[in-house]
């Protein structure tokens, strides 16, 4: 049985067709499908995925994960809703933006604040 989370950690992992494009090309649209796994952990689901959105159509890696951890969904995949295989799998997946914000030094915050959060 694949999981919504296996199937984007697949997606994630195949190399995207275009190695300098922004992250609206990541593989099968992976990157949405994770923001609808973490949406409803928030406290609005639906401002949570245009805010995401809005971050990944404009290349805004730093954007959205400020917005998932600001929104508290990654303390929601810790619930009873998620295993633990697919919670460290949609975390992982996560991290995959870290290096797409371009910038040592935000990575960096970023980086704690995911751990943190």
């Amino acid at each position: 049985k694949f999981t919504k989370t296996h199937i984007m950690a697949t997606s994630l992992s195949q190399t995207p067709p275009h190695p300098s494009s922004t992250l609206v090309n990541i593989s099968d649209d992976a990157d949405l499908r994770l923001i609808r796994v973490l949406a409803p952990a928030t406290s609005s689901p639906s401002n949570f995925e245009t805010e995401c959105t809005t971050a990944i159509q404009g290349g805004d890696a730093a954007k959205l994960l400020r917005s998932v951890i600001s929104n508290g969904a990654v303390a929601g995949l810790l619930e009873d809703e998620f295993s633990l295989d697919e919670a460290v799998s949609a975390f992982s997946l996560l991290t995959v933006y870290l290096d797409r914000v371009g910038d040592a030094s935000v990575e960096k915050e970023l980086c704690a604040a995911l751990a943190e959060s």
